[in-house]
């Protein structure tokens, strides 16, 4: 190594990359390299002749490194793998050794969510609700998902006045928040709902529709029974409404959601609506007495359409407006239910378009997903670095799909519907 150095240097100083050779030579750390080359110019300044490279015994490198056995981590059961003390034991080596693999990175930290148990109905469902998204362009014969203009998504979701858990970043000298509540069971909490759709952009990049319809509370006013230092007896309290049912959910599409839509409808764009709902029980359906009341005033003419059952990924809502909402809403302080309700107002009403315009690129990358898994669920949320692709001006507006993979998901429905129809007949 020593040969090795001196024959390579130029002008007193090695040559570019000798180090990463020697290193992979002779399998020794950089700083050892380092450490004999100082050693080198240390006795050329003193004019000494023998150099010493360590008084370490020849062959000795510290404590051996246990080999990593690939075949045996795989045999493990995953159950016996969801931590690092679990995995120690079920190696048969100490966690200092596990410690070791993990930063050679011969495994990796993995997080898993359920997700819904889906029946072959429920796959064929979407299946069939992702196919029927796609558009036969003319010119180019290829198939790319409808823009959505005209629809609407709505559900529900609960927001919560605190976590139970909540991150704080502090310098060592900060003092650490109290955080207090009466149950951490029973925190309170109100019901929203919420109704977004896509947003328009012109070509300048300025914002000409908001995607933001209104995001409502299931809230209702009651008297203040006696008096305290928030208020006194007789005053208006705010109060969630705890069981939802259908006449809570008619009430509120029907004078809250379609009002809201009407007033903020751009003109130029079509006045027949779908909005997309989940399949929860209080939801009511398209044919529904006192909606179809309203569902046509004002020139407008609204449907209620129902997504795949146990999808919640076929929802803009579910996939990251709601996400996007609470992680802001949790940095406003809120001590009683209408403080809880404002947050939440005005955290929906300041998030920027541009941030959520990207929900609805998730929302078609995850349809061409469940094409390809033949109406499954069992993959992971496609990322496509939409902000880089944005900011380079190549961010397609309508994501496409290959028309080999429809027209095989086309014949696959059609297997099905001829089993479905045999085991019928038989």
């Amino acid at each position: 190594m020593l040969e090795f150095l001196l024959s390579l240097n130029s002008k007193g100083k090695p040559a570019h990359g000798v180090i990463n050779e020697i290193v992979k030579k002779y399998d020794v750390h950089r700083r050892t390299v380092g450490r004999i080359w100082r050693q080198i110019q240390d006795q050329k300044e003193n004019n000494q002749v023998p150099i010493t490279v360590n008084n370490k015994k020849k062959g000795s490198k510290g404590r051996p490194f246990i080999p990593f056995d690939e075949k045996k981590f795989k045999s493990i059961e995953k159950v016996k793998k969801t931590s690092l003390a679990a995995l120690s034991k079920a190696m048969g080596v100490s966690q200092t050794t596990i410690c070791r693999w993990k930063r050679k990175k011969y495994f990796q930290k993995h997080t898993n969510a359920i997700k819904p148990l889906l029946t072959d109905k429920n796959k064929l469902d979407r299946l069939m609700f992702c196919l029927t998204s796609c558009i036969l362009d003319e010119q180019t014969r290829n198939f790319t998902f409808n823009d959505m203009p005209n629809v609407v998504h709505i559900i529900e979701n609960l927001f919560y006045i605190k976590r139970t858990q909540q991150t704080f970043y502090l310098t060592p000298d900060e003092i650490e928040p109290h955080r207090e509540i009466q149950s951490k069971r029973f925190v309170p909490k109100i019901m929203f709902m919420c109704a977004i759709s896509r947003p328009i952009f012109s070509s300048e990049g300025e914002t000409i529709f908001d995607d933001k319809i209104d995001i409502f509370p299931f809230i209702h006013e009651v008297a203040a029974q006696r008096s305290s230092k928030h208020r006194k007896r007789g005053e208006p309290k705010t109060k969630p409404i705890q069981s939802i049912t259908k006449v809570h959910t008619s009430d509120m599409i029907v004078h809250k959601i379609l009002p809201a839509i009407r007033s903020k409808w751009p003109p130029h764009l079509s006045k027949t609506i779908f909005i997309q709902q989940d399949n929860a029980k209080p939801h009511i359906l398209n044919d529904d007495v006192v909606f179809r009341e309203v569902a046509t005033l004002d020139g407008f003419s609204f449907h209620l359409v129902q997504q795949s059952p146990n999808s919640p990924d076929m929802n803009v809502l579910d996939l990251g407006f709601f996400r996007s909402i609470q992680s802001l809403q949790h940095q406003k302080s809120a001590y009683n239910f209408a403080q809880l309700v404002n947050a939440v107002s005005a955290t929906s009403n300041n998030l920027h378009p541009n941030a959520l315009k990207y929900v609805w690129i998730t929302l078609q990358a995850c349809k061409v997903e469940v094409i390809k898994k033949l109406g499954g669920i069992d993959y992971d949320i496609p990322h496509m670095n939409k902000s880089k692709l944005a900011r380079e001006g190549r961010l397609p507006h309508c994501l496409g799909v290959q028309k080999e993979i429809i027209y095989e998901e086309i014949r696959y429905l059609d297997r099905k519907v001829d089993e479905t129809r045999s085991f019928y007949f038989t």
